[in-house]
């Protein structure tokens, strides 16, 4: 059970910085004045599909990342309830239920950047969207 709270852990804390880096990434990417421009050499089509890169990521961590949260927390309890038999003092019950707690923190705080980023991008893109075909 150790093993599956570690791989766990580590899976949150990797999708916890790859969510933070691609919300980082797209928020530079669709509102820095330089990138919001069209290339003259591109399309409208091929500048607005480079703009949703990763949006498909973001939107599959928003929505994955609290269940790996809530994964953690019950492979974090159980721990704690196996070492509860093994214990007379309830104390000691106190750190696997923390780390446990910790798990659904980092899947909330995986999610949030994430769904913010994806839902403030989708609706930039659609901006930039009306803003081509009005000049065409």
């Amino acid at each position: 059970m150790h093993i599956i709270a570690t791989t766990i852990d580590a899976l949150l804390y990797a999708t916890l910085a790859l969510s933070l880096y691609l919300s980082a990434y797209k928020t530079i990417d669709l509102w820095a004045p330089k990138y919001t421009q069209k290339p003259t050499t591109m399309s409208v089509d091929q500048f607005l599909f480079q703009k949703e890169k990763y949006l498909t990521i973001l939107s599959l961590i928003a929505s994955v990342a609290p269940f790996f949260g809530l994964a953690g927390t019950v492979a974090h309890i159980s721990i704690a309830l196996l070492q509860m038999n093994a214990l007379t003092d309830t104390s000691l019950l106190t750190k696997p239920i923390a780390t446990a707690l910790t798990s659904t923190l980092l899947g909330i705080l995986a999610c949030l950047p994430a769904l913010c980023t994806y839902h403030l991008a989708t609706r930039q893109i659609f901006v930039l969207e009306r803003r081509f075909s009005q000049e065409a």
